[in-house]
């Protein structure tokens, strides 16, 4: 073949792959999808993407089906480097193949050479039985392999954006964060259609809004481009490889101003408030949903930061563990980027009725702890209501593993509920009051002005400094910056 007829062939192939656009749009306009190629476009800046392996093939000898059904590259998402793939659902329902397999694992050897944040689009109703079963499974275990190894050298986000199922929900969960789109996302190792013979239960089983439930989606959104902007959104407190610092942000707030909402220690405390007023120019991102534990990004003084915050306005109080296991799983995640974490600490302790029904409150307690104990990046905490008991030294503890331990002044830490605290410690205070009934609440507010005081930890070197409300804000920017050079 001559140059000619080499130019002539490449012409024809791009020809063909412009002509079947918008055969695609049409096919898959009526499920509320978006081609492949524009879902690239749509996510990164205005033409940035550039296609990598677009000429691949299931062998030599095979003709190209539509690109076989994936479209993968990279770009620039706010002016910084992305890799990206998607899978494209008009071409066979997105059948994966080896040619799709060859694709995802020539992006990931581009990444490994050049690390950056990896975007997936899943969209696939499973593999291409006409190449064997076998052969796709065992794709799956390489591209789980190869998200698994990447971990720790840039993010990764899945977004799943229509069927994710058997080993590709593996690959998905592979991945730091999971974005699904409400409408059409699917994750499952077992198919739906099977689990309901199995449990008449599993109506819901698998839909984005029972992943967001149960932690395995990080974020859910209505629609394929609400799926992308969270992406763009998230990408923008991850930095572009892990470990290499702290991830500064602009921001034209003041970092001397007063945050507000942290004046009250009662359980009407509002966190979200709080948390907004905290961070600059209240750019919060909340990311997983668990009861009693709320897991988001903010930037602080222009750093991005994670925050773990435990809510006493749900289960009145008390942990559960799947809010233990969705605190463990986010702070790996800010581990393994090299991302601050900021403790707020509000609770009443562990919820002592779940663990007696046979819960895994001893193990998710312990994964967090393991968590905390070896977490390598800042790690900063507050008290900023109450805190009781075993949740103090898991939640709020320098000897657990945070580089500094703050407490609000108005806070109260206290090794038990300060009412079954007085009744068992204080028996002799108790006999000695002209009304023991009546007058033990004396008892409790002496109790919480001595015993329980932050100024108590303080003196035991416990907390390193108390705070006043108004403060805290500042504080904790100054204790970033101070520890931004362990990163």
């Amino acid at each position: 073949m001559d140059n000619k007829q080499a130019m002539d062939s490449v012409q024809k192939v791009l020809a063909r792959l412009k002509a079947s656009e918008s055969d695609k749009k049409a096919k898959l306009f009526p499920f509320g999808k978006l081609t492949a190629r524009e879902r690239l476009t749509t996510f990164f800046d205005e033409q940035s993407f550039t296609e990598i392996g677009a000429f691949i093939k299931r062998n030599a000898d095979a003709e190209p089906s539509d690109f076989e059904g994936i479209v993968a590259g990279y770009g620039a998402v706010d002016g910084r480097l992305v890799y990206a793939f998607s899978q494209d659902y008009s071409v066979m329902n997105g059948a994966v193949g080896a040619a799709q397999f060859k694709k995802i694992l020539a992006l990931y050897d581009m990444a490994e050479k050049n690390p950056a944040p990896v975007v997936a689009m899943l969209d696939s109703n499973g593999a291409k039985l006409t190449e064997g079963l076998l052969d796709a499974l065992y794709g799956y275990g390489e591209i789980v392999r190869r998200a698994s190894t990447y971990r720790g050298a840039a993010p990764q986000i899945a977004l799943v954006m229509g069927v994710c199922g058997g080993s590709a929900a593996l690959y998905a969960n592979a991945c730091d964060f999971m974005i699904m789109d409400e409408q059409n996302g699917r994750l499952f190792i077992t198919p739906p259609s099977v689990a309901k013979v199995l449990h008449k239960d599993a109506a819901d089983f698998g839909t984005a809004s029972a992943c967001l439930q149960n932690g395995n989606a990080a974020l859910m959104a209505k629609g394929e481009n609400a799926v992308l902007s969270n992406a763009r959104r998230l990408l923008g407190f991850l930095p572009t490889r892990c470990g290499k610092g702290a991830f500064y942000t602009e921001s034209e707030d003041d970092l001397n101003r007063p945050a507000s909402g942290f004046e009250t220690v009662d359980d009407s405390f509002d966190l979200d408030a709080a948390i907004t007023s905290l961070a600059d120019d209240g750019n919060v991102l909340p990311v997983y949903i668990s009861g009693s534990v709320a897991t988001c990004f903010v930037t602080l003084g222009f750093q991005t930061v994670g925050i773990i915050a435990t809510d006493i306005r749900v289960n009145d109080g008390y942990l559960l563990p799947d809010d233990l296991f969705v605190a463990a799983k986010f702070a790996q995640a800010l581990e393994r980027m090299g991302l601050p974490a900021l403790v707020l600490v509000n609770t009443k302790g562990f919820d002592a009725k779940a663990e007696a029904t046979g819960s895994p409150l001893i193990t998710a307690a312990s994964t967090l702890a393991n968590v905390f104990s070896s977490f390598s990046a800042p790690l900063v905490s507050v008290v900023i209501g109450k805190v009781w008991g075993a949740a103090f030294p898991l939640f709020a503890s320098k000897a657990i593993g945070a580089d500094l331990a703050f407490s609000l002044e108005n806070a109260l830490i206290s090794l038990m509920n300060p009412l079954s605290a007085v009744e068992f410690l204080w028996n002799d205070k108790i006999a000695a009051l002209n009304n023991p009934i009546t007058d033990k609440d004396t008892l409790v507010n002496l109790w919480n002005n001595t015993v329980a005081s932050p100024i108590a930890a303080a003196y035991d070197g416990k907390i390193d400094a108390i705070l006043s409300p108004g403060e805290i804000r500042q504080r904790l920017i100054a204790a970033f910056d101070m520890l931004s050079s362990k990163i």
